[in-house]
């Protein structure tokens, strides 16, 4: 019988400690992520936890990444497409949902412990979607923004006028440098590496020849300013590298 209470005590005091846990998550999150604090659940209407939020988000920027991006260099090395972005608004229409965001998507690979950007895009995007269960979110089509002069005159079209506000606050105030630090911080997250940020990695996708360029800015913009490259490493990959990477 003592074992017994003490058996159901410790399970208690598990349960009060996961608990303890998830709040101090949810928590942190919605300090990283205060667009989610006030926010709506677009299945029941009502106001939901910032965990359920920040994971339905997540989700809906992987999609987006799947989407939009392609792993091009997955013959020879392990790749990953991350996103990362900024909601500014959710309109609901019956089971259709339309999210006005600014999105960063990146593809990296993965070589020698390092993972390089390959590719990527960025920019204020609407994101329809539908939920095919409670915080699930199903994304059905992206549109862009316009890039250039076109920009804004893309938004006032397509963004209601409180989201737009937000998305041209949110630009003047350098908040893609905030996604640029998630990107890399995601990236770690599903593949423990860090992100090479000054190195290059250009692959030849057909042949599997591969160069590593160090590059090197010196000078003043205006002046004496250069960008310099020089090639540090370089081989040919074999097919079938993604496994030997992982």
């Amino acid at each position: 019988m003592k074992k017994l209470v003490i058996v159901l005590l410790a399970v208690c005091a598990a349960l009060v400690c996961c608990s303890f846990a998830l709040r101090c998550f949810a928590k942190y999150q919605a300090y990283k992520h205060p667009e989610f604090r006030e926010y709506t659940d677009p299945v029941t209407g009502k106001t939901t936890t910032n965990m359920a939020d920040y994971f339905m988000a997540l989700s809906l920027y992987d999609q987006a990444a799947e989407k939009t991006l392609r792993r091009q260099y997955a013959k020879y090395l392990p790749e990953e497409l991350v996103g990362a972005g900024k909601f500014f608004g959710i309109d609901r229409d019956k089971d259709e949902y339309t999210a006005y965001v600014y999105l960063r998507l990146e593809e990296y690979a993965v070589f020698k412990g390092s993972a390089y950007s390959m590719s990527g895009v960025s920019g204020e995007a609407v994101l329809r979607y539908t939920m095919k269960g409670e915080g699930e979110p199903a994304l059905k089509e992206i549109i862009w923004c316009a890039s250039g002069a076109g920009n804004d005159k893309w938004l006032k079209k397509r963004f209601p006028r409180p989201f737009y506000e937000k998305a041209r606050a949110y630009v003047s105030q350098n908040g893609q440098e905030k996604l640029a630090k998630e990107t890399k911080g995601r990236l770690k997250e599903k593949r423990c590496v860090s992100t090479e940020t000054e190195d290059l990695l250009e692959i030849d996708r057909d042949t599997g020849k591969y160069k590593i360029i160090k590059t090197r800015e010196t000078g003043e913009p205006g002046k004496d300013y250069k960008f310099e490259t020089e090639t540090v490493e370089e081989g040919v990959l074999e097919p079938g590298g993604a496994e030997k990477e992982q």
